[in-house]
C-alpha cells in the first residue's frame, strides 16, 4: 500500500492492474489566514482589518468550484469552519452545524457593494486596492506545487473581477515562516495560506488558529494573522478547563460561530489523504473516530490486522478497462533473482562441505 498519494497521480494510478485506491480523512484544514492588523509593515492602510472587506472577500470567491478546478472531485471536502468533519467527542461530531456550508454565498455583484459601503470604491481602471498574498513553496498538505498554486491563480482572478488585485508570492519554507509566523507585528502581507493538522482535541484550532492567549498572535506565534477577541480567548480558557464532552461541545461550536461573523481566517477545504494498495487485499479500514486509527489518518498495525487475501491471482481495478502489456523487464529481474539465489546455494553448500565434521570446544572457567 502507499498512503499519501497525490490527487494529480491519482487518476492514472487507478488505471493500472491490480490497484485499488481509498481515501480517508487526516484531519487537515487548509485555509487562508486574513493579516488583520490597521497597517502592514510599510505603515500602508492594510484594508483587510475591516470585517466587511473579509466578508467581501469571502463572497467573491466560488470556493466549491476553485478547489475542485484545482484538486480533482472526491480529494478534499468543502471546508466552512475551524473543526474538521470527523473531529469527535464521545462519538459526537463537534462541528457547528447553524454555519452554512459555504460560510458566505458565492455573490460578487453584493461583494462589490458591500467594498463600497466599507470605503473602497472602485477607481476608473476598475481596481479598488492591491493585496499581496504569501504562500511557501511545495504546496500545502498532499495537493502538491502544480494544484495549489493553480488554486490560488483562481483565487487571484474571481478576486480581480470585484476590483481587488492580488500579488501572489511563492517562498521557500524558511522565508515564508520568517513572513508568516516569526514577523513581529505589523507584517508585510495582507493574506497568507496556511494549514494546521488537528489532533484528538478540538481546542487546538481555536486556541493555536485563532487565541491570542499566550502571546500566539505575536511575533513567533501560530496566530500569524494578530487577530485577538477577548470572548474567543474567554471560551478556549472556559472550555480547557471543562472535561465533559457534552459540555464542551457548545462551547467550540460557539468558538466557531464567533470566527464565522469576524472572519479572521477562511477555511478552504478539508483534506482527503488518497491510499494506493493492492486489489488482492480486503479489510482495509479508512478514516477516523476510533482508537484503531491515528488521528492523522495513517493505518495502523491494529487496522493492518483486518487484512486478509482474497485471491492469489492479480486483479483489475474497476477503471481498468485493458490488459497491460506484458513486463519483460519484471520477469527477466526475477530469472535474474533466482539465478543469484541459487548460485548463493551452491556457495553455501559447498562451504559446509570444507568444515570439520567436530564442533570447536566452549572454553570454561
Amino acid at each position: 500500500m502507499l498512503e499519501s498519494l497525490p490527487p494529480t497521480d491519482a487518476q492514472a494510478v487507478s488505471k493500472f492492474p491490480g490497484i485499488s485506491l481509498g481515501t480517508q480523512e487526516d484531519q487537515s484544514n487548509i485555509y487562508l489566514i486574513f493579516n488583520v492588523s490597521p497597517t502592514l509593515a510599510n505603515n500602508a492602510t492594510n484594508p483587510l482589518s475591516n470585517v466587511m472587506v473579509r466578508r467581501a472577500i469571502a463572497m467573491s470567491l466560488n470556493l466549491n468550484g476553485i478547489v475542485n478546478s484545482s484538486l480533482g472531485a472526491g480529494h478534499y471536502i468543502s471546508a466552512n469552519q475551524l473543526e474538521v468533519p470527523n473531529m469527535l467527542y464521545g462519538g459526537q461530531k463537534v462541528q457547528n452545524t447553524t454555519i452554512p456550508n459555504p460560510e458566505y454565498p458565492y455573490d460578487p455583484t453584493a461583494a462589490g457593494t458591500m467594498l463600497d459601503q466599507a470605503g473602497f470604491p472602485a477607481a476608473s481602471s476598475g481596481t479598488r486596492f492591491t493585496i499581496t498574498l504569501v504562500a511557501q513553496s511545495g504546496g500545502i498538505g498532499n495537493a502538491g506545487t502544480g494544484p495549489t498554486v493553480k488554486m490560488l491563480q483562481l483565487i487571484q482572478s474571481e478576486l480581480d473581477q470585484v476590483g481587488i488585485t492580488m500579488q501572489i508570492i511563492i517562498d521557500d519554507t524558511t522565508t515564508y515562516d520568517n513572513a508568516v509566523f516569526s514577523a513581529a507585528p505589523p507584517k508585510a502581507w495582507n493574506l497568507a495560506l496556511g494549514i494546521i493538522s488537528e489532533s484528538p482535541d478540538a481546542d487546538v484550532a481555536p486556541f493555536f488558529m485563532v487565541g491570542s492567549l499566550s502571546g500566539n498572535a505575536g511575533a513567533g506565534g501560530f496566530n500569524a494573522g494578530t487577530y485577538s477577541n477577548s470572548m474567543v480567548n474567554q471560551l478556549i480558557l472556559e472550555e480547557e478547563n471543562t472535561t465533559s464532552p457534552a459540555l464542551r461541545i457548545p462551547i467550540i461550536q460557539r468558538i466557531d460561530g464567533v470566527i464565522h461573523d469576524d472572519l479572521p481566517v477562511l477555511e478552504l477545504y478539508y483534506q482527503l489523504e488518497t491510499v494506493a494498495y493492492n486489489s488482492n487485499l480486503q479489510g482495509f479500514q479508512w478514516g477516523l473516530g476510533e482508537p484503531a486509527y491515528d488521528y492523522w489518518g495513517n493505518l495502523k498495525p491494529s487496522s493492518l490486522q483486518q487484512v486478509s487475501l482474497v485471491s492469489s491471482s492479480t486483479s483489475s481495478s474497476a477503471s481498468m478497462t485493458s490488459s497491460a502489456p506484458t513486463d519483460y523487464t519484471s520477469i527477466v529481474a526475477a530469472a535474474v533473482a533466482i539465478i543469484i539465489i541459487l548460485a548463493a546455494a551452491v556457495y553455501v553448500v559447498s562451504r559446509r562441505k570444507k568444515q570439520p565434521s567436530t564442533k570447536p570446544s566452549v572454553p570454561t572457567t
